[in-house]
């Protein structure tokens, strides 16, 4: 039956690539694919005026082993996510015993069109979901058997996510649960520092700034728990030999980098650093409750799920002295246009209106954002109701990785409301099997009670 499931999920993405043959593309993608043939290239030192070292290397790296190749790296996107889901699935039969509530876990991971579509896209989403599925599914086996060989894999692999995504440093707080000494523990964080030194110190060499990435979102959620119109119309931005004020008009983080960036004649990474300086040092000091307020009051955000809908977006870059362009269109199909002398280095296709509202699709990928909300919603309704009635519940026996997994999304949740700021489910979906998990195995307890 599992073999037939898998078949199916594989026609079921054949079918679905046919039909939709464009590969997507996110806003983010093209950053990716900068860094990729830095890498290919060894080359870190040209083109410094706009290196912005958003990104670490780990989903650049897969990019370059799928030798530039779009179909290939959706092919390795998909293996990877059905791999990953086929581990989930076995990790909740051998936590549940229980094979149907197990097998629907796995049919609601496997034909989810949102990871269909993350399958298809130049994103960290289907990388990061396997590599938690991975990792979570050898802490159990570890810690099952004691294998410090599988420890070690465990961490290496850690190392690697954060490569990937670095809010998945929070894949951490398994190792506290591997570790019997606070020895042992630090030999197991040591691969994800060295990772994280390594870096950083690729990004001193080409940037002059000893920095893992500039992507310090959480200042961005700060913006948004304050009065923007009010406090930052007229932004003052202090440097070394001026004082320059820049007029926002409320543009959004992103695009005030780049204003700064005009404004002060100087590297994209330099305004970044400005900028992340000025907030940290001037103004959160004076509105950090304002600040903590945001960050409670967005955690319920992380359990809200939505379709995947991108923009169109289309930047030049140049590589080896020449210019280059990435081109990605959204899921509307809508034809970018091409700057002049710029050769197009990667692009998506054009083809068929994509889930239009009366499409089979668009009806099923409704359906299922209201299944996953409902159950992502019923993480956090069964965790208030644990706590209130704790008392009473305490004497019942149920399996210890169950509140590793509890720890696990929580920790990771705080994580990303803290780094990241505006939530989608983007953010999320790497944490969605483990929701899953938990909410259905603490459904099958709350039957079998009832059930005596």
């Amino acid at each position: 039956m599992i073999y037939f499931t898998i078949i199916l999920a594989l026609i079921f993405r054949i079918f679905y690539h046919f039909k939709f043959s464009n590969l997507n593309f996110h806003i983010d993608s093209a950053t990716y694919l900068e860094i990729a043939y830095k890498i290919l290239y060894l080359d870190f030192k040209s083109d410094r005026e706009y290196y912005e070292a958003l990104r670490p290397p780990g989903y650049s790296l897969i990019i370059v082993l799928s030798f530039f190749n779009q179909h290939l790296l959706v092919i390795v996107q998909t293996i990877l996510s059905i791999i990953g889901y086929i581990l989930c699935f076995n990790l909740s039969y051998k936590i549940t015993n229980n094979f149907l509530i197990s097998y629907i876990i796995l049919v609601l991971l496997l034909f989810d069109i949102n990871g269909v579509n993350y399958e298809r896209t130049v994103q960290t989403e289907t990388i990061s979901t396997f590599l938690n599925c991975l990792v979570v599914y050898l802490t159990y086996i570890a810690k099952t058997r004691n294998s410090n060989k599988l420890k070690i894999a465990i961490s290496l692999l850690i190392a690697f996510s954060v490569l990937v995504r670095p809010n998945l440093i929070s894949n951490i707080i398994l190792l506290f649960w591997l570790s019997k000494t606070f020895t042992e523990l630090l030999k197991l964080v040591f691969p994800t520092i060295i990772f994280i030194i390594f870096w950083s110190y690729i990004n001193y060499i080409n940037t002059g700034y000893f920095i893992f990435t500039t992507l310090t979102y959480n200042l961005y959620f700060f913006f948004k728990s304050i009065d923007k119109e009010k406090l930052i119309k007229d932004l003052k931005i202090q440097t070394m030999a001026d004082s320059v004020i820049v007029s926002l008009h409320g543009k959004p983080p992103a695009q005030i980098i780049f204003l700064l960036k005009d404004i002060l004649n100087v590297r994209v990474i330099d305004a970044y650093i400005t900028f992340n300086s000025f907030v940290t040092k001037q103004l959160m000091p004076k509105y950090k409750y304002r600040y903590i307020n945001s960050v409670i009051s967005n955690f319920p955000l992380f359990f809200s799920m939505s379709k995947n809908q991108e923009a169109c977006h289309n930047t030049p870059y140049k590589i080896k002295g020449k210019a280059f362009v990435y081109i990605d269109c959204n899921f509307n199909h809508e034809r970018c246009k091409i700057p002049q002398n710029a050769q197009v280095l990667w692009k998506c296709y054009n083809s068929k209106e994509f889930l239009d509202q009366g499409s089979m699709f668009n009806k099923i990928w409704n359906i299922q954002g209201y299944i996953y909300n409902i159950i992502t919603k019923l993480f956090l309704i069964i965790i208030f109701i644990e706590l209130l009635l704790r008392p009473i519940t305490k004497h019942i026996k149920e399996d210890d990785f169950i509140s590793i997994i509890v720890s696990y999304i929580i920790f990771s949740a705080f994580i990303t409301v803290l780094s990241i700021a505006y939530l989608t489910s983007r953010y999320t979906f790497p944490f969605q099997p483990f929701i899953f998990m938990f909410v259905f195995y603490k459904s099958l307890k709350i039957f079998s009670i009832f059930k005596k």
